[in-house]
Formats: structure tokens, C-alpha cells, sequence
């Protein structure tokens, strides 16, 4: 059984935009970079391991992904074995600690995810799609050709999670997780 985390009050950056509000667009500090909105839907799936793994993004907020800045995610309390991430990073690549918590049980994992620039996956992520170009405040550039990552993270037996908790990396942006549970 698949859930995808409600990311909307977590979420404090605009990556995704229109060329009509590409002004908007705050995946780096300088050149406003985002991704065109047109090449994605709010539902969208990933085919992975033979599993059919569904995926919300909030193409149509104000915000649409977190800059990781210590968010804790309260998640529906379950059996978990598995964690998938879609998210990217830029100014290189990075791997971050996540602490999967129940009460006061914390469990410390890996994610990893590659620039949004990388040709190829860095850290064991997969390119979950790759875009034609990318939005500036100046409008389009097609000498960028950005992704964005999927990872990974599983158990080794079902955990029992009812948050998630990052620290802190502003380079790193998440823009939808699914939990994978009994």
C-alpha cells in the first residue's frame, strides 16, 4: 500500500513555474532557475522494481518543494518498508541524514540525490524525469537540461514511523515522497 505525504506546509521554495510566472522560480539564489510546469501533472507515477509508484506534486501552489531547513513531516502512523524521494539538488551533489521517527524511537538513513545538472546519477539515485530546458528570470534556457532524481530507501524489516525529520541543507530540494507500508 502506497501514501503520498502531504508536503504543503512544508514546502517554502517555488521550483516549478509557467513561463507566464517564471520570474518566480527560486531553485538558486541568483538566476531565479525553475522547472517548466508543463512537463509535469500533479499525479504522476514512476515505474520502479516493477511496482507502480505514485507521486503528488504541488505544481499549482505558491510552493511547490522543501529547501531541506529542519522540517519535521508528521506521516500517517504505520508499518513502513520503504521510502521513495523525488527531489534535486543544485550546486553539487549531496547526501543528507533523515530520521524516521515513532515517539521517541529514531532511526537515521541516507538520502541521496545528484544536481540538477548531472548528466548522470552520482548517488545511486535514477533520473525520475529529465526536462527540454529550464526557466530563468530572462525565460527560457535550452543549454540547461535539468532533472530531477528518484531515491530510494528501504528497510531492512517494516519500521513503525509516524514522522519524518531532515536538518538542514538549502542545496537540496524535495518535491514529493511516498511511504510504502502493510
Amino acid at each position: 500500500m502506497f501514501y503520498c505525504v502531504n508536503l504543503e506546509e512544508h514546502n517554502n521554495n517555488k521550483g516549478i513555474t509557467s513561463y507566464e510566472d517564471k520570474s518566480k522560480g527560486e531553485l538558486d539564489s541568483l538566476a531565479g532557475l525553475s522547472i517548466p510546469k508543463d512537463f509535469l501533472r500533479e499525479n504522476m507515477n514512476f515505474i520502479y522494481n516493477s511496482q507502480d509508484i505514485p507521486f503528488v506534486f504541488n505544481i499549482n501552489n505558491d510552493f511547490d518543494n522543501f529547501e531541506v531547513d529542519n522540517q519535521i513531516i508528521k506521516i500517517r502512523p504505520n508499518l513502513y518498508s520503504d521510502i521513495f524521494f523525488v527531489g534535486t539538488c543544485y550546486g553539487g551533489s549531496y547526501y543528507h541524514n533523515v530520521d524516521l521517527m515513532n515517539n521517541n524511537d529514531i532511526y537515521s538513513k541516507k538520502l541521496h540525490l545528484s544536481d540538477i545538472n548531472s548528466e548522470i546519477s552520482n548517488n545511486g539515485d535514477i533520473c525520475f524525469k529529465t526536462f527540454e530546458y529550464m526557466h530563468s528570470h530572462l525565460g527560457i534556457n535550452k543549454f540547461i537540461k535539468p532533472k530531477i532524481w528518484f531515491y530510494h530507501m528501504s528497510f531492512n524489516s517494516y519500521l513503525k514511523l509516524d514522522h519524518l525529520k531532515f536538518g538542514y541543507n538549502p542545496f537540496i530540494h524535495i518535491f514529493s515522497i511516498t511511504m510504502k507500508g502493510v
